[in-house]
């Protein structure tokens, strides 16, 4: 059965097919779908299993969702947590409670209240995590700020200004700055930084990893194997066990091999 809804109409507990929105929706008691389309406003304070879920307009979900495929291209608020294969941010996305799964894509802004874990991580937009980031992958041209630990296998990071995180730990780890974020994103964002920093990189208190490679970075302690350390980078103290190399653009204070 299909539903579409252009005034304003609640959705009863169910299994449907196709669920189009394009007024006001309210469910009422768990349901699942082969896809549902936002278009309007539509607060769900049910349980939703959708193999696709399309946010146009605003939807408010206050219990758990999953879907398979997940896009955000309007606002979006997921109180319940979140489960995904994809999950794709254009537009705004507000998270709280478990968010896991395969692939999270962040073209606009999303705040995440818990952590996050997810085998890869794209962002080009703005990504605030209140706890941690686990990944396998990670790949960040944009703005970071997570309050917690990134561990990761493969990360690589080209942050703007503002970018924040307190421990970083993983097999290959490089960083980078990006340069010519545009001024509408940080006024996106700019109420919402909290714990940031001016610094023109990213800011950062710890990093551990077997291949570190960084550079436009302010850091208190870094350890590895290999460290790599380009121009412009402030750090406290390095250790390192196997090679490191020191552009002399760059500030160490205390360099200890292991």
């Amino acid at each position: 059965m299909d539903i579409e809804i252009d005034g304003f109409s609640k959705i009863a507990g169910g299994r449907y097919r196709d669920i189009v929105v394009n007024g006001g929706g309210k469910t009422v008691g768990d349901l699942s779908c082969e896809s549902m389309e936002v278009n309007g406003f539509l607060k769900a304070g049910s349980k939703i299993n959708t193999s696709y879920l399309k946010i146009n307009g605003m939807g408010r979900f206050t219990d758990e969702v999953h879907g398979e495929k997940i896009a955000v291209d309007g606002t979006s608020s997921f109180i319940g947590g979140l489960t995904f294969s994809k999950f794709e941010v254009n537009g705004v996305a507000k998270i709280k409670g478990e968010t896991q799964g395969d692939s999270f894509d962040v073209n606009g802004y999303v705040k995440i209240e818990e952590s996050l874990n997810s085998r890869a991580v794209d962002c080009e937009g703005a990504i605030f995590i209140k706890e941690n980031l686990q990944v396998e992958e990670l790949d960040c041209r944009g703005l970071i700020n997570v309050k917690g630990l990134l561990n990761g296998e493969k990360i690589y990071i080209a942050a703007s200004k503002f970018s924040y995180i307190k421990e970083i730990g993983g097999s290959e780890i490089v960083i980078r700055y990006k340069d010519g974020v545009s001024e509408k994103l940080l006024n996106l964002i700019r109420g919402f930084i909290n714990g940031g920093s001016n610094y023109d990189g990213l800011v950062t208190d710890f990093i551990e990893g077997d291949m570190i490679d960084i550079s436009n970075i302010k850091v208190k302690e870094v350890r590895g194997n290999f460290i790599k350390i380009g121009e412009k980078c402030e750090i406290d103290k390095v250790e390192y066990k196997e090679k490191i190399e020191i552009s002399p653009l760059s500030t160490v204070k205390e360099i200890i091999k292991l």
